[in-house]
């Protein structure tokens, strides 16, 4: 690689974060590249960031055990630490790279312990992480149509709705007396056919 192909791909690389933190705090938060800003700036962003991880957590996960709450805590505070302490960008990136790995581990179910084994392969059986607990998303009735409402938006049903709008004025003029717009939708697309509508859609970044 030369060392032009190269400094294309490291300033690419520099602007994953910024993008990130815009989509996650706004306009007025997605600073500079780590070659722009100072190191100190850097580190503050990143313990920003994890602050805002912990927050998240506390507020989406309604129900687990003391012990994986826990683990949530000290994998947060560890990588806290390790950011602090880190004397270069290539520190941080580390850290938080393997804080983020053993985060999505723990909410899967729990970090593998695999050390004492010559090799581990990918096959299924190595991989199912629900010896101490099990993920099972619920959705009620509210988050079902906020649901709906995205798929609309994105224009995953384009074929039916231009946009949101569209298919509100479909609604007004097609709905049965006392139905509301997501049993209406529930009416147009049975549970079959929205499940494999479902199972079609790839989630856009």
């Amino acid at each position: 690689m030369t060392n032009s192909n190269k400094s294309k791909r490291d300033s690419l690389k520099d602007y994953y974060l910024p993008f990130l933190f815009l989509h996650l705090y706004g306009e007025n938060e997605c600073f500079s590249p780590h070659n722009e800003t100072t190191f100190s700036e850097y580190k503050n962003h990143i313990l920003k960031l994890l602050g805002t991880i912990k927050m998240a957590i506390s507020q989406t996960i309604k129900t687990t055990d003391k012990y994986h709450v826990n683990n949530f805590s000290a994998l947060i505070s560890e990588c806290k630490n390790e950011i602090k302490k880190a004397k270069s960008f290539h520190a941080v990136s580390c850290a938080t790279i393997s804080f983020q790995t053993k985060l999505i581990f723990n909410i899967l179910g729990h970090v593998p312990s695999n050390s004492s084994k010559r090799k581990v392969t990918n096959q299924p059986s190595n991989w199912q992480l629900d010896l101490y607990r099990t993920i099972n998303y619920t959705q009620n009735r509210e988050q079902k149509f906020n649901l709906l409402k995205n798929i609309i938006k994105e224009g995953f049903l384009k074929e039916d709705f231009k946009n949101y709008t569209e298919a509100t004025k479909k609604y007004q003029d097609a709905h049965l007396k006392g139905e509301d717009l997501f049993d209406w939708f529930k009416r147009l697309y049975p549970p079959k056919v929205f499940r494999h509508i479902l199972q079609r859609l790839k989630p856009r970044n």
